[in-house]
């Protein structure tokens, strides 16, 4: 009815519908009006009527002849109507190919990640024991100091030379966590939204294909 109302937009004439015990009804001012009908007995099929106010059917004839015209006019853009939502439809289904090969190559990303966070993983262990090993080296080396002032030099290069590795180590194995954090959270915004989108559609197509055993049965 929300459709079929532009139909008879600013023209005295309005719509009914009635299916089972239901009155849908069409007012002047484009309201629509939902009724249920006690003991009315159930029509099972959709029915479409075109109505009018008593005052204008009395004061001219020529309204009955309008009420066919406007009742074959809208026939017309159903019929109309069904051409274009057949096309739709058939692009929407053609789609699904397209749909399995989007969720193919998310699936084949998530496998992706998960390799490069596992090999991140052993990166970030090694650069790890590279940094307990320097750090070792610099404990060893702080408790074998003596007190010349030629050892102090050698000792003031060597930790040095540690502290730059440790840095180094340290720098690799902060960029391997960012690496492994935004893989693990891009997996998880894939596997959300893969749930999220794939669920909805099969509620929508569910109710394309009840809908369209409907129409199976004419």
């Amino acid at each position: 009815m929300e459709r079929l109302k532009y139909c008879v937009q600013n023209i005295d004439y309005r719509l009914v519908i009635i299916f089972k015990s239901y009155l849908c009804f069409l007012h002047t001012e484009d309201d629509i009006d939902l009724f249920n009908i006690k003991f009315f007995p159930q029509i099972d099929e959709r029915v479409l009527y075109i109505t009018l106010d008593l005052e204008l059917l009395v004061n001219s004839n020529d309204n009955l002849d309008n009420l066919k015209q406007i009742s074959y006019g809208i026939n017309k853009i159903l019929d109309t109507n069904y051409s274009f939502h057949i096309q739709n439809l058939h692009t929407l289904l053609s789609t699904k190919e397209n749909v399995v090969k989007s969720v193919k190559i998310a699936i084949t990303k998530k496998k992706d990640n998960t390799l490069y966070i596992s090999e991140f993983v052993k990166l970030f262990k090694i650069m790890r024991n590279n940094e307990s090993q320097i750090k070792k080296q610099i404990q060893d080396l702080k408790q074998e100091k003596q007190g010349s002032i030629h050892y102090d030099i050698e000792f003031s290069h060597a930790k040095h030379r540690l502290d730059k590795e440790l840095s180094k180590y340290q720098k690799v194995k902060n960029e391997v966590l960012t690496q492994i954090t935004k893989l693990k959270s891009e997996n998880s915004n894939i596997s959300l939204t893969m749930d999220k989108i794939l669920f909805d559609n099969i509620i929508l197509l569910d109710q394309v294909f009840k809908n369209l055993e409907i129409l199976d049965k004419f």
